[in-house]
């Protein structure tokens, strides 16, 4: 709640859960603290697709009836009538169906939501969203991933919400970040290389172009995102009071463009 309080506090007006972080206590958490206080101008987003079942297995479907189910639950755990942005949490292009698209056109119908979203760090996924109905993008864009650049002026042209889901780029320009020190530590790593086997040896170059920059590695990567005039949002986790401060910090101070053309490939 402390972390949350401060984060409002110091400006921050976006955030955003799902009824599979945590098993459904992202959203409790959240839930509670939107409770306590009146933040009129706080968007709040939250997910469909993804869930955990009474085992706590993770689940996924993005069936009508499934999709309903999932978000009534995830309202009444956030204690609201509405989110800003309900987002279909990683579909596949077999996914992005009319069925689906009707299902979210229904809710805004229903005033249970604002906007209709799509999750996902897949580029077949987002090109098929273009010319979607969809009204709101959380894709991967940051310092490390510049894959979606080509996609921002063609999401801006058809009025779409974009938003950097992973703006910190997973901080792997900081080795520190993936020694491991527990058992948890180990997980992450294991993790991070199943996902890229190389993203060491990416992580020291990109190190180097950061450090042209000036800036610390997570500075420089908030300051990256925050700066492009066609994302209107970033998102990051924390845990720590200081961490959360310092990206705010960062994302008021945009990156010079001279500093940006830096990470793009002559």
């Amino acid at each position: 709640m402390a972390l949350l309080e401060a984060a409002v506090g110091d400006g921050l007006n976006y955030l955003d859960t799902g009824p599979s972080y945590a098993n459904g206590e992202g959203e409790r958490r959240l839930g509670t603290f939107l409770h306590r206080q009146s933040l009129p101008d706080v968007i709040v987003s939250t997910k469909v697709g993804t869930n955990f079942d009474g085992s706590g297995r993770r689940t996924r479907s993005f069936e009508v009836r499934d999709m309903e189910r999932s978000f009534t639950d995830s309202l009444a755990r956030l204690g609201r009538e509405q989110v800003d942005i309900l987002y279909l949490h990683g579909p596949s292009l077999k996914d992005l169906r009319d069925e689906v698209f009707r299902f979210l056109e229904a809710e805004k119908s229903r005033g249970r939501i604002v906007w209709s979203g799509v999750n996902s760090f897949e580029m077949d996924v987002l090109d098929a969203c273009v010319d979607s109905p969809i009204d709101a993008l959380m894709i991967q864009y940051n310092v490390a991933d510049l894959r979606a650049e080509r996609l921002l002026p063609q999401f801006r042209a058809r009025g779409k919400i974009v938003v950097s889901g992973t703006a910190l780029a997973r901080a792997i320009y900081d080795p520190r970040t993936f020694l491991p020190r527990d058992r948890a530590g180990l997980w992450y790593l294991l993790r991070a290389l199943k996902g890229d086997p190389l993203f060491i040896a990416r992580g020291r170059r990109l190190k180097r172009v950061i450090e042209q920059t000036g800036d610390t590695g997570a500075r420089a990567a908030m300051r990256f995102v925050a700066g492009h005039p066609l994302i209107h949002s970033a998102t990051f986790g924390t845990t720590k009071l200081d961490h959360m401060r310092s990206n705010i910090e960062a994302a008021r101070a945009p990156m010079e463009e001279r500093h940006r053309r830096l990470f793009f490939p002559a």
